[in-house]
């Protein structure tokens, strides 16, 4: 390979990185449900059917269940994304009230 390809792959490359950070941080950051809730007001807190400690032993669960099946445990790291994702959503608001 020439000098000047590979000038022109770095570039590329270091161009789809710098695109892909941009998306991690606008259309793919996840927001911190909870402090939201809590900011408008305390008594979802206690009525919330999905608080920090459910959110805990919701973990703790999957994890068990990943171990006795023998999947990979970024299985559960996924799945708790995908769920965080989804209670920022409108669709997935209720769950927190």
């Amino acid at each position: 390979m020439s000098a000047t390809h590979c000038n022109m792959v770095n570039e590329e490359t270091v161009s789809q990185i710098e695109a892909m950070r941009r998306q991690e941080c606008s259309a793919y950051a996840c927001r911190d449900y909870f402090s939201e809730r809590s900011r408008k007001t305390q008594k979802y807190r206690q009525a919330a059917p999905v608080t920090p400690t459910s959110r805990s032993k919701m973990i703790d669960w999957c994890y068990q269940i990943v171990d006795h099946c023998g999947f990979d445990r970024e299985s559960v790291i996924i799945a708790m994304n995908y769920l965080d994702r989804f209670l920022m959503t409108k669709s997935g608001a209720p769950a927190l009230n």
